[in-house]
């Protein structure tokens, strides 16, 4: 993405791009807005540090820059973020002013008295139904318990076009509860069950699902320990045309029109206890708040979210699906194949329809002979 932007940006030419340029691979996040109206995408990007060279004080004339130096401190409520420190404004300040202010926040870190980690697995062999696993760990004795008893625990999934999560398998209480869920909560994107994934629109699917904690299914739970299985679905995928595919790890090769592998990626799924706030709570006062996650808008607007961190060091996880291995001429003897097989059960079908009805006509004609 850097080298993307670069390219466009820098190849103007009253822009002047030094070589560090957009270099987004130290930043701690990154958000990208895109408005519609406008056709603007706008990045923002939180750094970890300044460089080494420091904030620079050059600067045109109508440019303000404030540079401030806050800690967290203890909230007074545990909905609140609460920051003191200094703050200082350069060219005009002399000195730093001592500041300490709170507000309201949607998100939160887990406390320290709950907290919890998950790592993302799949079930080997993968085959046309992966199953992905969520292992959720904690150390603490309250662990794998909700900061709050209202709060409900939730994975958000962000699946490509090649996955999608079949709703009617969630409609069963047994079948959730064999997987440590309580429910699906939401689902859009592509939804298809049967198209394949050469004919999608859309990038993909999210889903929305409620997980059960320890207490709450029949299966039992080492302390600490909490596992969650979402059953997904692989759609056919376009054929590999290449003509030999070499199984490196066994040093066989496939011939073609069979199976071989093929790699896909799926971002790590969110996971966050879901947990109404106070009536009166005003969240529009807190001027660091993140929205449009994607998953904000399937709660109401006094809902806190506390997040519980990964232990993957990715952002996605790379699993390997079948997919049919065919060169140009077994494609070509497979159209010619399915076009036979068409026809001939088309005309099966014919004959079965008019078949019948030409025999009693026959047999008809006959009867009144036998009477002339």
């Amino acid at each position: 993405m850097s080298s993307y932007i670069r390219s466009i940006v820098c190849n103007q030419k009253d822009i002047h791009c030094p070589p560090d340029a957009f270099d987004l691979s130290d930043l701690s996040y990154l958000d990208l807005d895109y408005d519609t109206l406008t056709h603007a995408l706008t990045l923002t990007g939180l750094s970890p540090s300044v460089g080494e060279n420091g904030i620079s004080a050059s600067r045109s004339a109508p440019d303000r820059v404030e540079v401030g130096m806050l800690n967290n401190e203890k909230p007074d409520e545990p909905e609140e973020l609460k920051l003191g420190g200094f703050l200082t404004i350069i060219g005009e300040d002399t000195s730093p002013s001592a500041t300490l202010f709170s507000f309201p926040s949607r998100h939160h870190a887990l406390p320290a008295s709950h907290r919890t980690t998950y790592k993302t697995t799949f079930q080997h062999p993968t085959g046309l139904h992966p199953v992905l696993q969520l292992d959720l760990r904690s150390d603490n004795e309250n662990a794998l318990t909700p900061p709050a008893a209202n709060c409900a625990l939730h994975a958000y999934l962000t699946l490509p076009s090649s996955l999608f999560v079949d709703k009617y398998q969630f409609s069963d209480a047994l079948f959730l509860g064999s997987n440590n869920l309580r429910s699906l909560r939401a689902l859009s994107g592509e939804t298809d069950l049967e198209a394949p994934d050469w004919v999608m629109d859309k990038w993909g699917s999210a889903a929305l699902f409620e997980l059960a904690l320890p207490g709450e299914t029949a299966h039992s739970a080492s302390p600490g320990e909490w596992d969650v299985s979402i059953p997904l679905h692989l759609r056919y995928l376009a054929p590999n045309s290449t003509t030999t595919t070499t199984n490196s790890e066994k040093g066989e090769s496939q011939r073609p029109g069979t199976t071989s592998e093929t790699e896909i990626q799926i971002p790590h799924p969110v996971l966050f206890y879901a947990c109404p706030a106070e009536e009166g709570l005003k969240m529009s006062t807190n001027p660091f708040d993140r929205v449009n996650l994607g998953y904000e808008g399937l709660f109401g607007p006094k809902t806190l979210f506390y997040h519980v961190p990964s232990r993957d060091r990715e952002l996605v996880a790379e699993i390997e699906v079948p997919v049919l291995s065919v060169t140009e001429e077994g494609a070509r003897w497979v159209e010619y194949g399915t076009g036979v097989a068409v026809l001939l059960g088309f005309g099966w079908v014919l004959w079965a329809l008019f078949g019948p009805v030409k025999a009693s006509a026959g047999k008809e004609m006959a009867k009144g002979k036998k009477k002339e």
